[in-house]
């Protein structure tokens, strides 16, 4: 594996990766921690919206393409056949070791920089909340859903509180806006269909095994998204 498998191999990551595979074979020990341009490729590939298969199976592909090199080389060698036989299991289970660990961190990388993505996006989400409930002027764009729907308001608490409500957007076909509020809250809103029938409601929620769930009644528009929540919050006082 040279400078010119590499530059084919069309993925910016594939030197540093094969680099310590190979640090690992000399040394016996894998890197202390994850290099530089790998954590930043984790970030951004969840920045990004990448899905971590994607990257996973470029580690894996290096892995294969490594394995193979591996191979070639031994036969080249033309050791005693008992001599190969434990060099390549030897580099057998030093190559798999050491991905067995990089793709592990990077996949924390991912992770860890996909977590902060959602929490600020839903902090910014919250702060646009409020600020349509306090009467303010938002971009729509700010949401991330739309304002002009017919809106049911949901205000839950319960570990499964965000889980139920997904589930019940889903039996209703609706768009949802789930956010966390605290510790113990969730407040959400569902854009319902201009046919959901306000009968079928109800049955799209299933009971909470942790806490409640309460309902505003479906409404129109920037008043009504304002308003829904507002009976949804008195109906959770009663809970």
């Amino acid at each position: 594996v040279d400078a010119s498998d590499c530059q084919d191999a069309g993925w910016p990551a594939f030197a540093v990766v094969v680099d310590g595979a190979c640090v690992r074979l000399r040394t016996g020990h894998n890197p202390p921690a994850l290099p530089d341009q790998l954590r930043a490729e984790a970030a951004a590939s969840a920045r990004n919206g990448l899905s971590w298969e994607v990257l996973s199976r470029s580690y894996h592909l290096t892995h294969q393409v490594l394995a193979e090199a591996i191979i070639a080389e031994v036969g080249e060698l033309r050791l005693r056949s008992s001599l190969a036989s434990a060099v390549l299991t030897d580099a057998t289970r030093a190559c798999f070791e050491y991905f067995d660990d990089v793709i592990s961190r990077a996949q924390d990388a991912y992770d860890e920089a996909r977590e902060r993505l959602f929490s600020g996006r839903q902090h910014s989400r919250l702060a646009a909340v409020r600020q349509l409930l306090d009467g303010v002027p938002i971009e729509e764009g700010r949401l991330g859903y739309a304002i002009t729907h017919r809106h049911l308001a949901v205000v839950a608490s319960g570990a499964d509180a965000s889980d139920i409500i997904v589930d019940a957007a889903r039996s209703l076909h609706a768009q949802p806006l789930v956010l966390p509020v605290g510790e113990r809250f969730v407040w959400a809103w569902l854009g319902l269909r201009a046919d959901t029938a306000p009968a079928d409601i109800p049955a799209a929620f299933r009971r909470s095994s942790y806490g409640w769930i309460a309902l505003g009644s479906p409404l129109e528009g920037r008043r009504g998204f304002v308003t829904s929540h507002r009976q949804a919050q008195a109906a959770a006082s009663l809970c």
